[in-house]
């Protein structure tokens, strides 16, 4: 987990400098020998990437850099599971259990765990994405991207990480 963090970390700096001028939209980054991420930027400077740290079958994952702290940080492969409600566009918002350490929260598919695809399914022709996370003992946190293009954004990564989106 501490590389996945560690990685999500140096693909924030990419897009919040993208944000200057695409804000709204996808950004793309691709690093020397590495694989394609895509981030989009909200208002408060948070940010949501989706990634995968190394090529191959459930290595994509969804991560969110918030501004605030969700969790206390934690050593490798620690997290702590959460609810967080999403809501696409006008449309009604559900729950789902993410994966939160530090300041990221991430939708993942590993073992029976399929909080990225359902993220997905929702994402893939949205134009506004809203995200309510309950770290414990403190405010809820609500979070705001405006995510038109995420159809492209999921193709492009799917394919640099060598997997195909899940719901095609």
């Amino acid at each position: 987990m501490r590389r996945v963090i560690v990685a999500a970390a140096l693909a924030t700096i990419p897009f919040g400098a993208l944000a200057q001028d695409t804000a709204g939209d996808w950004g793309y980054f691709q690093p020397d020998g590495g694989t394609m991420q895509a981030g989009v930027v909200a208002a408060d400077g948070s940010q949501l990437i989706l990634k995968c740290d190394k090529p191959g079958q459930h290595k994509v994952f969804a991560v969110l850099v918030s501004t605030s702290n969700l969790a206390a940080p934690m050593s490798d492969d620690n997290y702590e599971s959460t609810e967080v409600t999403l809501r696409m566009d006008e449309n009604a918002p559900w729950t789902d259990n993410w994966r939160l350490n530090g300041n990221f929260a991430m939708a993942v598919d590993q073992g029976t765990t399929r909080s990225l695809t359902r993220l997905l399914e929702k994402l893939d022709k949205a134009e506004k994405f809203e995200i309510r996370l309950r770290p414990r003992r403190k405010s809820v946190i609500v979070v705001n991207f405006n995510t038109k293009g995420t159809r492209a954004a999921m193709e492009r990564v799917y394919e640099s990480c060598q997997d195909t989106v899940p719901f095609d």
